[in-house]
């Protein structure tokens, strides 16, 4: 596996040098992304379930982990297309799909100033900022998050206002619960639209989607609503999240989630993230169907404190570390075990390695020599 990855970069390698070469001439092709990014963190876990009595001592649990290791590749493909491509680089197949380990496989047609259109795989296009993030990014975050499978195949088509405040995406493609509960042929389908909006310092993220979830031919369907306001140095978001299996089930399942970011300066970032989830729909002991977005019959509440530090000479690098407290219900995995609360303390580094503007950089060093 080592051995195919290094060659893998040897010819990824060598076929960028080529094509930045013949940019020089008129070439439509051009190299707009082509990087590599990893993220590896030290946990601490203090988990203490009750209340069965055996459990009523904590459980500690520590150790280094790597998290992710990405391979990032886009550009202009010529004539308005281009192309954007992110791949998990983890030694192991994939369980459903030939790209299951890949997030982004696309090609996008600007056929107009305002429209283009999607075709491959990507994040479906479901509101929050939480969501919307990379998942590099995250560091601790709401049961929906970590449960939710975005990426998926489908197409989408996406309007875009003269003064580019508001962007409107639909996209018709894969449900997330192929993953889960059924195989891509089984018609598990899902519709997604959303609602962008940038207007200076308020920024929005709304979406509608409906996903089927098994070959019964039941739905669910999705609710979300993003709002961000973002200064200089503060940056602010809350997202709400209402799913429903039927009508009669309406707040019966809802999540907040907030994070507040204050920048102290160019190099130091401080954050602040909290959530609460709460489940009590569709009732885990009649159904048929188990719904893998939100594991817990019950319910989820978070909050915690963490800083970034990105040296200002190593852009590409980056340490964070928190603290965050964790309480869930669970009445639907283990009867007696009915609640477990976690302290999380993590440290961190994210690394980018940005290979495009070494390479244009040696270019530019070759034709000087010449």
């Amino acid at each position: 596996m080592q051995r195919k990855i290094v060659a893998l970069f040897c010819v990824v390698g060598w076929v960028c040098l080529s094509l930045t070469a013949q940019s020089q001439t008129d070439a439509p092709f051009k190299l707009t992304k082509f990087s590599l990014e990893a993220r590896a963190d030290f946990d601490y876990l203090n988990i203490h379930n009750s209340p069965v009595p055996a459990d009523t001592h904590a459980i500690n649990q520590f150790g280094f982990n790597g998290k992710y290791f990405n391979l990032l590749l886009g550009g202009d493909l010529g004539h308005n297309f281009s192309f954007f491509f992110r791949q998990r680089i983890i030694a192991r197949p994939g369980s459903v799909s030939l790209f299951d380990n890949t997030d982004f496989l696309y090609v996008q047609y600007q056929f107009h100033p305002r429209w283009k259109v999607r075709v491959g795989k990507e994040a479906m296009p479901v509101g929050g900022f939480e969501y919307d993030a990379p998942p590099i990014d995250v560091y601790y975050y709401t049961q929906y998050w970590g449960n939710f499978y975005c990426f998926q195949i489908g197409s989408a088509i996406s309007y875009t206002d003269k003064k580019e405040r508001n962007t409107l995406t639909f996209s018709f493609g894969n449900s997330p619960y192929v993953r889960t509960a059924a195989d891509w042929k089984d018609g598990l389908i899902g519709f997604n639209a959303l609602w962008k909006g940038d207007f200076n310092h308020f920024h929005t993220l709304y979406s509608v989607n409906l996903y089927r979830r098994n070959t019964q031919n039941q739905w669910v369907s999705f609710i979300v609503l993003g709002n961000k306001l973002s200064f200089d140095r503060v940056g602010w978001y809350v997202d709400f999240i209402h799913k429903t299996y039927d009508f009669s089930e309406w707040f019966k399942y809802y999540l907040f989630v907030s994070r507040l970011d204050v920048k102290l300066c160019n190099e130091v970032n401080l954050f602040a993230k909290g959530g609460y989830e709460y489940n009590m729909g569709d009732d885990p002991w009649t159904m048929t169907f188990t719904d893998y977005t939100m594991p817990c019959f019950g319910s989820h509440y978070f909050y915690g404190l963490g800083f970034e530090y990105t040296p200002v000479k190593a852009p590409g690098l980056r340490l964070h570390g928190y603290v965050a407290m964790a309480t869930m219900t669970d009445l639907q995995t283990n009867v007696e075990r009915k609640s477990s609360r976690t302290l999380n303390a993590n440290l961190g580094v994210t690394w980018k390695i940005d290979f495009l503007k070494f390479f244009k950089n040696y270019y530019a060093a070759q034709r000087e020599k010449d």
